[in-house]
């Protein structure tokens, strides 16, 4: 048996502490072996349900992503247009998204459409339809999944925008919000899409950000009360700044120049006394 066939086996066995050693002490390994389904460790590492050993899979996958030879990051198998990315959508495992993602650069793989259809707008609709078979019936199955499923979605918000903005490609914008997505919402790690966007303030992307936003606030009473409420607070606040500074800027001054604090002169003069005569700068 050749040494990718057994790496094969251990994958599918999901001994994955085993494949990884393997691959790892195989320095001639064919890493773009592909079975008779057309199927690549990659994807068949991402088929293979991930319970029982988690983090040697994703070592696995890593090691196969990370390994310059690799070329099936995007393959799909035979007769079937579906990637090991869109597969892995489908696992219902966020860390999996993470690792794949963190490779999107040096390995191309198709991480926005299927079909033309953003797979954003796919993820949507899975959870969708999960909230929707859950309040028909219960399932414990799907229950303990949705969090998962909105974790990805999540994930995929957060690629998608910097995808956007990095191409100022506002069409990409557009399809995510006719998905359901929220850009006047944080993303993931708290950033906000249009802050993002400041960057270039010159790109269409952040003009599509500012006009998308004002006109959520503009269609939102409460939105635009709570927009000009928090105007007129920071508006206040800085005034009290700006007042606070002056003066403790009038009060170093007074303390450093003495002569602030004489009095006013009889004859509206100035209140700096006179030098001497014969006084000279420097004679003490």
């Amino acid at each position: 048996m050749s040494r990718e066939s057994e790496l094969f086996q251990h994958i599918r066995a999901r001994n994955y502490t085993a494949a990884l050693k393997l691959a790892q002490q195989t320095p001639d390994l064919d890493v773009n072996a592909l079975d008779k389904d057309h199927c690549s460790f990659l994807m068949a590492a991402i088929q293979t349900s991930h319970q029982g050993e988690g983090q040697p899979r994703y070592d696995l996958i890593e090691f196969l992503l990370k390994h310059p030879q690799f070329a099936h990051a995007n393959t799909p198998l035979k007769g079937r247009v579906t990637v090991p990315f869109q597969c892995a959508l489908t696992e219902n495992d966020p860390k999996l998204i993470e690792v794949l993602l963190a490779h999107q650069k040096t390995k191309p793989m198709e991480v926005l459409y299927r079909h033309k259809k953003l797979l954003y707008a796919e993820q949507a609709q899975r959870i969708t339809d999960t909230l929707e078979t859950l309040q028909v019936r219960d399932n414990p199955i799907l229950a303990m999944n949705l969090p998962k499923k909105e974790q990805i979605l999540a994930l995929l918000l957060h690629n998608t925008v910097h995808i956007a903005l990095e191409r100022d490609d506002t069409t990409l914008l557009q399809g995510l919000v006719d998905a359901g997505a929220k850009l006047y919402q944080p993303l993931q790690d708290g950033t906000y899409p249009l802050d993002l966007a400041r960057n270039q303030p010159n790109s269409h992307a952040f003009r599509w950000l500012t006009q998308y936003i004002n006109d959520y606030i503009l269609s939102h009473s409460v939105t635009l009360m709570a927009a000009k409420n928090l105007a007129l607070t920071h508006q206040a606040r800085e005034q009290d700044l700006i007042t606070k500074f002056t003066d403790t800027t009038r009060s170093r001054i007074q303390a450093t120049f003495k002569f602030f604090d004489y009095p006013p002169s009889s004859t509206g003069g100035s209140t700096i006394p006179v030098p001497q005569a014969g006084f000279k700068p420097g004679n003490l």
